[in-house]
Formats: C-alpha cells, structure tokens, sequence
C-alpha cells in the first residue's frame, strides 16, 4: 500500500481494498475527509503544445485565439474516448527523449524545450514548456531541454526508489542534435556555451558519476533499444477512431497501414465507431440555382458550435444538376434530370468514390426512395416506390447492388388509399428501421403507415393511436422518420390561423402503446417542420417551412427555435438529411 501526500490532496493505493477502505476509516475518524473516489484523469498529452501557446495571449486575448480555443474545445469533445494505453511491463529501465525547437516561436524567438519520459514502455512524464532565454544557437537550446529532461529523470528515479522499483540500468536520455551530445561528454566545446554554464555542468556531472548517459538520436532511424512494435490490433483500435480525411492522408504512411486502411473489415469497424461518434456525423444539404440550371451539394458538421468555415463544397461526377435523395452507412443516392434523361448514381461523399446506376423500369414524377443495407443478403438495395397510381400495371422496384437490375415488386395487397402528388410530398426519403422501409400514405380517411421488409419482400403496416390518425381537411404534411433508432411519426396542421407541429415516437417497435408525443410546436405561420437529427443532449434539429415563404427553401434550427445561421441557407435550398462519415467504397458493392 502507497500513501501519497500533496498539499491537501492524499492519494491512497493498494491492491488490498479492504486495507485501503480501512486507512480512509481512520483518517475520517480523525480528520474531515470527503472521498473523491477513483482518480480522475485530466492530462491530454495531445493538447499540451497547444494549450501553451495559447496561454501566452491570456492577457490580451482576440478572436483569433478564441476561435484557436474553440477548435481545441471541439478537438476535446470529439477524442474523449481516446487515451494513453498502460499496459504491464517487465522492463523497468527509464528511456528519455528530449527536444528543442530553436527560436520556434516567431513572437519572441525563444526556444521551446519538450522532453517525454518511459518507464517500460509506458509513458509516465512529459512536459512542453518555452526556455527562459532565448538561445543563440541550435546546441544551446538542445541542450537546455537535455537539462530539464534530466531534471525530471533524477526526480522519477528517486521517486521509484522509495517506492521501492529500484531502476537497475542507466537511464539514457535521446536527443536528435549531435552537438548538444558530444558536448555533454567532452568539455571542449564549453566555451561556446559559456551562458548556458549552469546547464552545461549539471549534465556534465551526471554523465562523468556514471549515472545518466546522454545519446544522439537519429529522428528518423530511432536506436535499437528503444523500438516499440505495436500489436496490429491495438494499431487498427488506434485507427478506427480517427476521422476519414486523416485516413485517407494515412494511408501513404505505409503499405502496411494501406492495406489495413483499405480492408472491408477495418471498414466496417471503423463504420461502427463513427456511428457513435458526434463528429462523424454530417448534414448534406443541396442548394439550386434555377437561372444558372445547377446545383451544389454542400456537407455541414452537425453542431451547435460550428463556423462558417466548416461548411464544405462537395463535387460529384454527375454532368446534369444532381440531388441527394437518401443515404446508409455513408453512401448517398445522388439522381439528376437535365429533362429527358435521368442519371442515378450511388456517391461517398467522405472518399468521393461513386458509380452509376441503372435506370429503373418505371420513372415516375412522384416517387420515394431508400437505401438501406440487407444484412440477411449482405447487400445494398434501393428501394422505390409509387405515391400517387394504383393499379395492377403500377409497381413498385427495389435494386439489389450485387445483382445490378432493378426488380419489380407488386403493391401490397390489403387496401391502401392514394394521394395526390405532393401529400406526401415526397422530399423526404423512406424511413429504414429494424430492416424494414415505412412510410405514410394519407386520404379523407385518414393516415396509414405502410412497411415493407427488405429481405422478404413482405409488406406491412404500423399501429396507430386514434389521435395520431391525420385527416386531410386540416393537416399540411404527415410523414415518418428515424431518429435514433426509433420510428417516428411527425405531421403539421394549419386550422384557423394556428400552426401545430406534432412529433410521436414509438419505444417499442411494433407496440401501439408504445407512441410517445415527444414534442409539440404551435406558431401561427408555421407551414412544415421535420425532424433531421437528434443532438446527444436531446436537441431536435428541424427545417421550417412557413406560410409567408412556403415555396422557397427551409429554413434550419433547433426545437427551442434557434436558427443555425451559418448554414449554407438559401431561398432555393432543398431538405437535406443527415449522413455518418465512413469509408465504404461503393465500387467494391457490386
């Protein structure tokens, strides 16, 4: 058991628990103690360099640093999972690495010194700090982050005395300059250094008694007895977490890392984390120019805190003005019409990687699509359906990638009603949850939700509650969603002056009584609202559509009625749709 006192903080450790439960007894008998339980870490090796130079403009701070901390903020928020890996060990030798950037920073010219210390090999020190002098040559400043790396090596060793791990080897301390090492050994070059005199003959000392030894390393060949052979599991964990620009830079790294980059099971590993992940998440949004008869696709980040300068302009192959229509998994179904003829392509946005697709039998002004992934067929379909014909000469189709040819499928045989084009409108894609599609068809008799299973081919319908049925006489729009992982229904009423907005979700797929109003929004112009993405806190994210402005583009914000006013809005922007970040390569589907 170790008992460790720092000002008024007391660290208590053993492998006995009840031994250490006890200690904590008696010192709360006698003192007043409060308990924080297990140690919390705050230390972020990453940030360290970062945090320092900002921190050097804490006393006149300006936008440019306040955006600098907010993308440290944002860097913070999306690597919470990732941290050092402690593993056990049997070499108990200290290997030190040292390091200087000579007159690196360009305000002042002062040298920041950085050093990092293993036990093992497991890092347990680190520091980046700015020298207190500016140095006049590379040897000097090498050589005072020698000394400070030597500093804390004698106080690490001497820590691990008394705790009873004695270090049995000299510890060795690397640094990449070939003067500050021979200086270190042979006092010739003393004169040179005369101003750093006090650095020069604590190191000196330490080396001449034998108990530390100073190194050249070659930063791009380390030596021999420091190489650190990482397990290909822990190398792919480390990789799975990183966004996908960093792994598309990454794999020019090696052609190791390449292979391991490009594998469909890293790809599906690295799919599955970024499911999670709030920062792979994106909102793709398509924005038209009629007078110019083009449109662009721009990719936003889904968050509250974003700047104008993470919206993206994304280019796609399509010759004629395309559209996005629906995505799965990162893939998004991309369709253009310049009139007469109509491409459809299947697109990653993250990689940019595309094909083309078939046409299907049937094209229909007013149709709905969805693309999902068949994990019976391991196969991606897209599915396209009807909303206004009835009739046996009328069909729906469904496109399996690995076959390459769309599929008639007939309608569903129990009734269903027609609309007219537009109720639905048909803006939004099929909602896809527990490998079925659904979605709403609406008439004077009101609403019904329509399933159709991807892997049987068989259709279905969703239980409603009696209030949750929509008549056409009062309501605007009436359609169903996803938001995570559960079935929604969602529709916008306009009676006598007064806008209603009513979101049900259901808890238990297929339970009736499970449909739950989750929210309810009233505003007197209110035309249409639908759900696009729920935040981690709970926070809808909505586009509107009002009565004064019902023919132009939606505009985008949150339940409580905050706009997102750096979004790439216009009069003329279509509903976009939320989208996770992956490397799926939709050449290697079919």
């Amino acid at each position: 058991m170790f008992i460790l006192i720092y000002m008024d903080g007391i660290i208590v450790i053993g492998s006995n628990t009840f031994q250490v439960d006890r200690v904590v007894a008696s010192l709360a008998s006698k003192f007043s103690v409060k308990d924080l339980a297990s140690i919390p870490t705050f230390t972020r090796l990453d940030i360290t360099y970062a945090v320092n130079k900002l921190s050097q403009f804490m006393q006149a701070p300006s936008d440019l640093y306040w955006k600098a901390v907010k993308h440290v903020l944002r860097y913070l928020r999306g690597t919470i999972q990732p941290g050092l890996r402690v593993t056990p060990i049997e070499d108990f030798n200290l290997h030190v690495y040292s390091d200087a950037d000579w007159g690196g920073d360009i305000a002042d010219r002062v040298s920041t010194s950085r050093y990092i210390l293993f036990l093992g090999y497991n890092p347990i020190s680190w520091s980046s700090k700015k020298q207190n002098t500016v140095s006049s040559s590379s040897i000097e400043s090498e050589y005072r982050a020698v000394a400070n790396a030597l500093s804390e090596t004698l106080w690490v060793t001497n820590l691990l005395a008394k705790l009873r791990f004695p270090v049995h080897h000299m510890p060795t301390i690397y640094c990449d300059n070939l003067g500050a090492t021979f200086l270190s050994k042979n006092p010739v070059l003393h004169s040179k250094v005369k101003h750093a005199a006090v650095d020069f003959h604590f190191v000196r000392h330490h080396v001449n008694i034998k108990r530390k030894c100073v190194s050249h390393m070659d930063i791009v060949h380390p030596p021999q007895a420091m190489e650190i052979h990482f397990q290909e599991e822990i190398i792919m964990d480390i990789l799975t977490k990183l966004p996908v620009r960093s792994l598309l830079r990454f794999k020019c790294v090696s052609k190791f890392w390449k292979t391991l980059i490009c594998d469909p099971y890293f790809k599906g590993k690295h799919l599955n984390y970024a499911k999670d992940d709030s920062d792979s998440q994106k909102f793709l949004i398509c924005q038209i120019y009629p007078k110019e008869r083009i449109s662009s696709i721009y990719s936003c980040p889904l968050s509250p805190v974003q700047l104008t300068e993470d919206v993206q302009k994304l280019d796609c192959s399509l010759n004629a003005r395309p559209f996005a229509d629906c995505c799965c998994d990162g893939l998004v179904f991309l369709f253009s019409s310049d009139g007469l003829n109509k491409q459809y392509m299947l697109w990653n946005p993250s990689t940019r990687e595309s094909i083309v697709l078939p046409r299907p039998e049937f094209s229909l002004s007013c149709c709905m699509y969805g693309l999902a992934y068949d994990a019976a067929s391991d196969d991606y379909k897209i599915f396209k359906i009807d909303v206004t014909s009835v009739g046996p000469e009328v069909f729906n189709e469904i496109l399996a990638l690995k076959s390459g040819s769309w599929k008639r499928v007939r309608k569903p045989s129990f009734r269903v009603l027609p609309v007219s084009c537009g109720v639905p409108s048909g803006r939004d894609c099929l909602a896809f949850v527990h490998g079925i599609f659904h979605w709403v068809r609406l008439s004077n008799y009101g609403s019904t939700i329509v399933s159709f299973n991807i892997s049987n081919e068989v259709y279905g319908q969703i239980p409603l509650l009696e209030r949750m049925r929509i008549y056409r006489k009062r309501y605007l729009e009436n359609e169903v969603s996803v938001l995570g992982g559960l079935l929604c229904s969602y529709s916008t009423a306009n009676y006598q002056g007064e806008g209603t907005f009513n979101l049900w979700v259901m808890r238990d797929y297929g339970i009736k009584e499970s449909w739950t109003n989750l929210y309810t929004i009233r505003d007197t112009d209110l035309y249409s609202a639908r759900p696009k993405y729920r935040f981690a806190d709970g926070e809808m994210l909505l586009s509107f559509r009002h009565l004064n402005r019902r023919s132009l583009g939606p505009i985008f914000g949150t339940s409580k009625g905050q706009y997102f006013g750096l979004w790439p809005q216009c009069d003329t922007s279509r509903e976009g749709f939320a989208y996770t970040e992956s490397l799926i390569s939709p050449k290697l589907l079919t």
